[in-house]
């Protein structure tokens, strides 16, 4: 499988300062899709750790709730 040539130029001029700076997108294009996906993973983790106590308590809430009924 042949690779496609990067289409992003390495550095690219800012609109505010005129200065030269890296191109984010020619960095996450040589970074390839592993990059991406680790990106994304570490996104949905990050979600899960602030809704996981939530999620716990509430179900420990319906258990003790259950518990108190019985």
């Amino acid at each position: 499988m042949q690779m496609r040539q990067n289409p992003y130029p390495p550095t690219i001029v800012d609109e505010h300062s005129g200065v030269e700076v890296p191109n984010d997108a020619h960095r996450i294009w040589n970074e390839g899709y592993y990059a991406a996906i680790l990106d994304v993973m570490g996104m949905l983790f990050e979600g899960l750790n602030k809704v996981w106590p939530t999620a716990v308590s509430l179900i420990e809430g319906l258990v003790w709730q259950r518990k108190k009924e019985k």
